[in-house]
């Protein structure tokens, strides 16, 4: 083998192994978390929508945001009132109704926000 053709040999296996890296990561991840993290990385969008699963509904949003208060400025828009954090729950009551929105620190830079739907759009 040549050098020339060996070259290209190790060029053409290196971006192969890169692609099934690539779709690795994704599959681990899932595309829809992988879409909403490109989404929030390449828009000024600060809240994305992932999925909507079983009547809940989850968001993924940057954890380098102050996650609490973009949480509670968005439900005080939806006229909740913010009443008591409980670990990863936060509290929102408004009239009779109430509910919790949960929290769930991922992949280190973000944060997922699960509500029941039809409480609240996060995102904006």
């Amino acid at each position: 083998m040549t050098k020339k053709k060996r070259w290209l040999w190790i060029v053409g296996v290196g971006f192969i192994a890169v692609i099934l890296l690539m779709v690795v990561y994704v599959s681990n991840i899932g595309y829809s978390h992988a879409k909403a993290m490109y989404n929030l990385q390449f828009s000024d969008k600060v809240v994305v929508q992932i999925e909507e699963q079983d009547g809940y509904e989850s968001y993924l949003t940057r954890r380098s945001v102050d996650t609490k208060n973009l949480l509670i400025d968005a439900m005080n828009k939806d006229h909740w009132t913010y009443v008591t954090q409980e670990g990863s729950g936060y509290f929102f009551q408004k009239d009779n109704d109430k509910a919790i929105i949960t929290s769930q620190i991922w992949n280190h830079r973000y944060v997922i926000y699960k509500v029941k739907n039809d409480i609240v759009n996060l995102e904006h």
